[in-house]
């Protein structure tokens, strides 16, 4: 994502020289060095904010949500979306065998900017609102990943910070099935943001079963308060 003080990619007479001229494979002659290369921009005040993946955007059949925290310097108005690495330093998978050409293309819906509001204090204990699980399973259900996806988007941004995630159950069952139940559903939460891009050597996982309660197991809304998912973040 690369934010910049003045609109990119207009040239005489507010034409975009990102349109395409007629031929076929000749429209991709246009994206000229000049454009594409943040050092060489016509604009006063510029930053990249590099998406960080450990996956490609292969789907070709469903969306896959991207998102993150930016902290904006002030200057910013325009942003532009893309690959601004040079080819020898971009990574490349073949998923269609049929193109005479090299190239991607994506499909971009629903962009919005949105004020963050969220900030973490080191070293309290969080507990997810709304990471939830399939029943007696550490299977991650899908209302999960926009609460989980925050957390990412932090760590992200503040890449000294490490985060250990704790897994409860409720007092139903085995001690030892809550136990290994617990620490299971501590490490799918922990897998999924390693699946993000997180390092795995900044985040620490555990599962306590029922031996820590935070209200009565006697009643099924207490129960399920303490059922949960916590996660606390500390300063290297």
């Amino acid at each position: 994502m690369l934010f910049t003080e003045e609109r990119v990619g207009v040239a005489a007479q507010g034409v975009s020289v990102f349109n395409s001229p007629k031929g076929s494979y000749k429209k991709f002659n246009n994206l000229t060095e000049k454009y594409i290369n943040p050092s060489e921009l016509q604009t006063q005040n510029n930053v990249i904010h590099n998406i960080e993946t450990t996956t490609f955007y292969d789907d070709t059949l469903a969306w896959t949500k991207v998102s993150f925290t930016y902290k904006a310097e002030g200057f910013e108005k325009y942003f532009t979306i893309g690959n601004f690495n040079a080819n020898q330093e971009t990574k490349t998978k073949q998923v269609r065998k049929d193109f005479e050409h090299p190239f991607a293309y994506y499909y971009l819906d629903e962009v919005s900017v949105a004020p963050n509001n969220k900030v973490y204090k080191t070293d309290v204990v969080y507990v997810f609102k709304n990471v939830l699980f399939e029943f007696d399973k550490a299977i991650l259900i899908k209302e999960s990943t926009e609460e989980l996806d925050k957390l990412y988007a932090y760590l992200l941004e503040n890449d000294d910070v490490f985060v250990e995630i704790y897994g409860h159950t409720d007092a139903i069952g085995s001690k030892k099935h809550n136990e290994v139940l617990s620490k299971s559903r501590a490490k799918a939460v922990s897998d999924y943001l390693i699946n993000k891009g997180v390092k795995a050597s900044r985040i620490s996982w555990y599962g306590y079963g029922s031996s820590r309660p935070k209200t009565t197991n006697k009643t099924d809304a207490g129960r399920a308060i303490n059922r949960r998912v916590e996660f606390k973040l500390i300063k290297a």
